[in-house]
């Protein structure tokens, strides 16, 4: 093989890398694109309706609001450090973030989900709010 030629290979080579790579760098960035939103079996988010999910619904739907305001109230700090009283306020939401992650855990382990109800439960911890939300109406 001649050098010309190597040479011809490794521009062809070289450009053929570069134009995938252009093809790949969409609005994503050059990364792989974020998957669908998970859409259950329709069956299991029926059985979720069922009145004895309803109070572990409620306890996901309480934590979820509680680490929400707990991350908000942090946002809101920036990267400064905090004063005293916001300290304080934040030991109280981080509290409550606690305790109502023990409720569900709690919730969870009295039911001790087999077979169907499991799955079904596995279905709603992967429900984003909204869907969620939709299972209590």
């Amino acid at each position: 093989m001649t050098s010309a030629l190597r040479t011809t290979l490794r521009v062809a080579s070289i450009a053929l890398l570069v134009s995938g790579l252009a093809a790949c760098g969409d609005s994503t960035g050059g990364y792989a694109p974020s998957p669908a939103a998970y859409e259950p079996p329709a069956q299991d988010l029926s059985a979720a309706k069922a009145p004895k999910f309803r109070p572990l619904v409620q306890a996901i739907l309480a934590q979820r609001k509680a680490s929400k305001e707990l991350a908000d109230f942090r946002a809101g700090f920036g990267s400064g450090g905090m004063d005293e009283a916001g300290g304080r306020k934040y030991q109280e939401l981080f509290a409550k973030v606690a305790d109502a992650g023990q409720k569900v855990s709690d919730l969870a382990g009295e039911a001790n989900f087999e077979g169907d109800d499991k799955r079904v439960f596995e279905v709603i911890v992967s429900l984003g709010d909204e869907q969620l939300k939709g299972l209590l109406k």
